[in-house]
């Protein structure tokens, strides 16, 4: 197989007939240029063609998932805002070691990928596309046509931080840059621009490769199975809390004011569903202090926030209240 053939092979497995995408040319000194088009039996041919011309002057690449349609040459590249939808979670192997990048160090990246492979097909998961990326190795596991939005970006990102920390070694790790939507992936039949500018191809492609999927609960049950300190970041756990654990979060931060006078006087839902509780009495106040209204605010997200009218609280918050609480209720009693 020829090297336009293989590059036909890639854009045929990746893409369908139909599909916005984006090449991507980037060449040294961070000169970066693009083209994006629609793939059809008409252009197939003049994208080979392209690829055939720049291959080896510069890295090729492509988008990884489809756009929603060619983003106007003013805005510049695709965005992961203009992905239509993820096809693709794709595994990235990097090494870690800091010499160049020999045969028997690429040997190590293929066992790594190898694991990585065995146990998700031992998970249930489908047969993933094996690549070879030139300097190492790519797993690309079909998804179906899984929404572009913040809480699929964030089960992708756990379940490869999962990944990264139950296989990582001092040989190889993975790449968890690769959880964005407008991932970018080498088309394979190219060259790597760096020494020993090794060609990229397709190892293994399943049979099943445009049915078969792997599917969200799938991609959960890694990361539960491998729970790491950034698998429930504050950002990725405040976008995901459920309403049961924001009621009961809102409950007891009420139970803990009313237990220092603090009374509830009106609830209000705002337009944007964020819950206004006016409060009488202050929060932060040393005893005798005058009677105030203060305000605790519930957003959507579950986050709170907890203010006062006197001048002295203002450095005070819903943080500074608990704490205090803390210190004062909890603690004691833990320590008698």
């Amino acid at each position: 197989m020829n090297n336009m053939d293989i590059y036909r092979n890639t854009l045929l497995s990746l893409l369908t007939f139909g599909d916005f995408f984006e090449l991507r040319l980037i060449f040294p000194k961070a000169k970066v240029g693009g083209l994006q088009g629609e793939l059809n039996k008409d252009t197939l041919e003049k994208f080979i063609e392209l690829i055939q011309h720049f291959d080896k002057r510069c890295q090729v690449e492509m988008s990884l998932n489809p756009l929603t349609f060619p983003v106007p040459s003013s805005k510049g590249f695709a965005k992961n805002s203009n992905i239509a939808y993820r096809r693709y979670v794709q595994v990235d192997v990097d090494s870690t070691s800091s010499d160049a990048l020999t045969d028997e160090v690429k040997s190590l990246c293929h066992d790594f990928i190898s694991e990585i492979k065995q146990y998700l097909t031992d998970a249930g998961f489908c047969a993933p596309l094996l690549a070879d990326s030139g300097n190492s190795y790519h797993l690309l596991y079909h998804v179906g046509n899984l929404p572009n939005n913040t809480c699929n970006t964030n089960i992708v990102r756990a379940f490869l931080n999962a990944l990264k920390t139950r296989f990582s070694n001092d040989h190889a790790t993975i790449d968890t840059m690769t959880a964005n939507a407008g991932r970018l992936v080498k088309i394979y039949g190219t060259h790597s621009v760096k020494p020993p500018h090794r060609q990229s191809r397709i190892l293994e492609i399943p049979t099943d490769w445009r049915t078969a999927v792997v599917t969200p609960e799938q991609l959960q049950s890694i990361i539960s199975q491998n729970p790491t300190e950034k698998t429930y970041s504050e950002d990725s756990f405040r976008k995901m809390k459920p309403k049961e654990l924001i009621k009961w979060e809102v409950e007891f931060v009420l139970k803990l004011l009313k237990e220092c006078g603090i009374t509830v006087q009106s609830i209000q839902t705002l337009d944007n569903g964020t819950k206004k509780y006016a409060l009488v009495g202050c929060p932060f106040a040393k005893p005798g202090t005058t009677r105030q209204v203060s305000c605790l605010h519930v957003y959507k997200d579950g986050k709170m926030s907890l203010s006062c009218l006197h001048d002295d609280c203002y450095d005070y918050d819903i943080l500074s209240f608990l704490l205090n609480q803390i210190n004062q209720k909890i603690i004691p009693k833990l320590e008698e």
